[in-house]
């Protein structure tokens, strides 16, 4: 799928590709890992999964309905059954909780709008539980999100997205979706493995999917069974996570391994990369440091590769080590 968007610049209306022929699948009880660079486009892609936005062009097929079925929906049914199984863990929990609301009422939230045949005091058992499980005290219930840290806020928003997936509900064989959009930011370590395992526990026991958005490798590693990496709009590697992570294939990619081995950022985008948005030639043309690059980067390939692990690059030999300063 594509997404474009246009806008006027000195007086003339130009089009950026945000998104470039991104074709992704994610499995039931997989947690595929999107990393990259902020305006990489992984805000985009989650905005259209979650039904946000509209792809300009391409498809979204979710098959947790009756049969697969095609985004956006002409049936408000249909739509509220999606946004039942698909939800968000927002990278900003101050913009994404109501200061008039309570830390109870907002949880509880989700499974008034999503699960209402819940009696009313089962619900409150399972907000109690939601806050053991993430490490809250049932006294933060009665707070109002200014009262809270930023750590706490962000656990709140991943309860509150469980509740709306039906934690603690009969669970039925249709897949759930949680894109989890930097889930751990500012945590401390041992908050940080309690949710991690939370997580990895609900996947098991619920069937839910993960895409999982983070600058973390470390967590990245840790959690995620695919890997994709992305920069200018474009999926430029991915596959397992051993596979992208221990021997990686696409240039960006050795240079975002190599920035943490180094901790130092990796390149950024350039003007260049950027107008190599509109589709001409390799988006990392301008910052690729691989010897081997000539003339054929002009026309970068598709994906290749095993389906285990795939690169949009010509050449993927080049060790880290060789591109050490």
């Amino acid at each position: 799928m594509s997404r474009v968007y246009r806008q006027r610049k000195w007086g003339r209306l130009q089009e950026l590709l945000a998104l470039r022929e991104v074709d992704l699948t994610l499995q039931q009880q997989e947690t595929l890992a999107l990393v990259g660079e902020s305006g990489g486009g992984k805000t985009t892609l989650a905005r259209i999964l979650l039904g946000l936005l509209q792809a300009s062009a391409g498809e979204v097929w979710y098959g947790g309905l009756k049969e697969p079925t095609r985004l956006p929906f002409a049936s408000s049914r249909h739509w509220r059954r999606y946004r039942a199984r698909v939800q968000l863990v927002s990278q900003d929990p101050e913009a994404a909780l109501d200061p008039e609301m309570t830390v109870g009422a907002s949880i509880e939230e989700g499974y008034q709008v999503q699960h209402p045949e819940l009696p009313r005091s089962r619900r409150r058992q399972l907000v109690g539980h939601l806050m053991e499980e993430l490490g809250l005290r049932r006294q933060f219930l009665s707070r109002m999100p200014g009262a809270l840290s930023g750590g706490e806020k962000r656990r709140v928003i991943v309860a509150r997205a469980f509740a709306a997936l039906g934690y603690g509900c009969p669970q039925d064989s249709h897949p759930r979706i949680l894109v989890a959009d930097e889930p751990t930011a500012g945590l401390d370590a041992v908050v940080r493995s309690q949710v991690l395992r939370f997580f990895e526990t609900q996947r098991q026991t619920m069937g839910i999917s993960y895409l999982l958005i983070s600058h973390d490798l470390d967590i990245v590693e840790k959690i995620a069974d695919r890997v994709a990496i992305m920069y200018a709009g474009q999926i430029v590697e991915i596959g397992g996570a051993a596979n992208v992570l221990g021997n990686p294939q696409h240039p960006y990619t050795r240079q975002l391994l190599l920035s943490r081995r180094l901790d130092q950022e990796a390149t950024s985008l350039s003007e260049g990369d950027r107008e190599r948005r509109s589709g001409r030639g390799c988006s990392f043309l301008a910052g690729c440091r691989d010897p081997l690059k000539d003339k054929r980067c002009d026309e970068p390939p598709s994906l290749i590769g095993s389906d285990s692990h795939r690169a949009r690059c010509w050449f993927g030999s080049i060790p880290l080590s060789d591109l050490e300063p």
